[in-house]
């Protein structure tokens, strides 16, 4: 499992039948269909499951918006690169008591990158309490964050 929390359960592990070809979200018992997209190799891929599964943020566009109007804690999808390098403006950063984290736990095995851009993040230096958890940034042709 690519996150730390045990939230899918396979069918095989499952007797009652419930959840045929799919992954069963535990916490509130829905089915969510496995598709060929799911399987690669010997292994499978739960990032987009767990993308459709929870209200975690994959395109810029919304990462944009919640940075400006979300909520006090905002979470990346695990596995999630942002190519910054069409992007003129940074993401930004202007209220404090804000908490971005890559996954659910923060954690920088989720994979979450910003690459390429002059300056990938820009934070308000007035502004206090901002936590960053398990991002990477990489590739700036500026800097990566500037306050």
């Amino acid at each position: 499992l690519l996150w730390n929390e045990a939230i899918f359960a396979f069918e095989n592990q499952v007797e009652s039948g419930s959840c045929l070809n799919g992954a069963m979200l535990e916490s509130s018992g829905d089915c969510i269909p496995f598709s060929g997209q799911f399987c690669q190799s010997s292994f499978l891929d739960f990032t987009e499951l767990y993308k459709n599964a929870t209200s975690c943020i994959y395109d810029i566009g919304t990462l944009r918006e919640s940075l400006s109007t979300g909520g006090d804690e905002i979470e990346i999808c695990p596995g999630t690169e942002f190519d910054l390098s069409d992007e003129s403006i940074p993401l930004r950063i202007d209220r404090g008591n804000l908490s971005l984290s890559c996954g659910s736990d923060g954690s920088r095995i989720n994979n979450c990158t910003f690459y390429g851009g002059a300056v990938q993040m820009e934070i308000k230096s007035s502004i206090t309490n901002v936590r960053i958890f398990g991002m990477t940034f990489s590739g700036a042709n500026h800097s990566a964050v500037i306050i």
